[in-house]
């Protein structure tokens, strides 16, 4: 019995993990190829990934900032940390202004490594701490 389960777990897991495929660069859609060239214009894509199950494409930069898109091409998570170019932190379109002048202010020595946009907006710092703003910007929580 805990031998079937153990094998049907590697099985599922192999598949799950084999389901993303590198995709060509005439193959991303032109929606993402705008929003990275006018979010990130200092930097390129080096590779493009989409999942054959869901349609989700991630993107990763040369700069190695890593970005996720929805089936529906929009954002759904920014990570990484740019290496020798602008930060995440000044590059974060989707992250409104209010948001950015809050961590400017109450984590000045800190940059934002990660980010999830869902029903709310989600920041973690290279400090650890995470964030939680509305889509306006306005503060919902902060874990230290």
């Amino acid at each position: 019995m805990k031998k079937t389960l153990i094998i049907a777990l590697f099985l599922a897991l192999s598949l799950h993990a084999g389901s993303k495929r590198p995709i060509s660069n005439s193959q991303i859609p032109k929606d993402i190829k705008v929003y990275v060239d006018k979010n990130f214009p200092d930097t390129k894509i080096v590779q493009a990934l989409k999942d054959k199950n869901s349609g989700e494409i991630k993107i990763i930069l040369k700069n190695g900032v890593k970005i996720d898109f929805g089936s529906n091409n929009q954002v759904v998570d920014i990570y990484g940390r740019g290496y020798g170019g602008k930060n995440l932190s000044q590059n974060l379109a989707k992250l409104p202004q209010t948001a950015k002048d809050y961590v400017k202010k109450e984590f000045p020595k800190s940059e934002i490594v990660d980010i999830d946009i869902d029903d709310k907006i989600e920041v973690e710092l290279d400090n650890g701490i995470e964030i939680d703003f509305d889509k306006d910007g306005n503060v919902l929580k902060v874990d230290r």
